[in-house]
């Protein structure tokens, strides 16, 4: 409905509730990319790992922000740390998300990955 002021508080909220609720955190990091506030969007993709250090896939999320910046060098060493510690399941889910995939091309992560 456009009223994206108004989601950021509900996603603000729901993360004063639960501060591990990473669902949340990808959600008003993605919503302050598409308000174009680049300096919020990369703050609350930096928080992932550290709010939630048992969700596994955080370091992904924080990598494919950085790539969607064009901040290649970063990106790739997130994914790459990353990766080494994903179990296989998680391993295949990224192979099938098409951000990681375009990702996953780069020469410094395909020699990690094997893609």
């Amino acid at each position: 409905l456009d009223r994206l002021d108004e989601a950021a508080l509900w996603y603000a909220r729901a993360i004063g509730a639960k501060p591990s609720f990473v669902g949340a955190r990808i959600g008003l990091g993605r919503l302050y990319e598409k308000m174009d506030k680049p300096a919020l969007a990369e703050a609350v993709f930096r928080e992932i790992p550290a709010a939630n250090p048992g969700y596994a896939f955080g370091g992904v999320s924080l990598a494919l922000f950085l790539a969607r910046r064009e901040q290649w060098d970063e990106a790739e060493q997130v994914f790459i740390d990353t990766w080494k510690k994903l179990p296989d399941m998680l391993k295949d889910a990224a192979k099938s998300n098409p951000e990681a995939a375009e990702l996953m091309k780069r020469d410094a992560v395909k020699a990690v990955v094997g893609a």
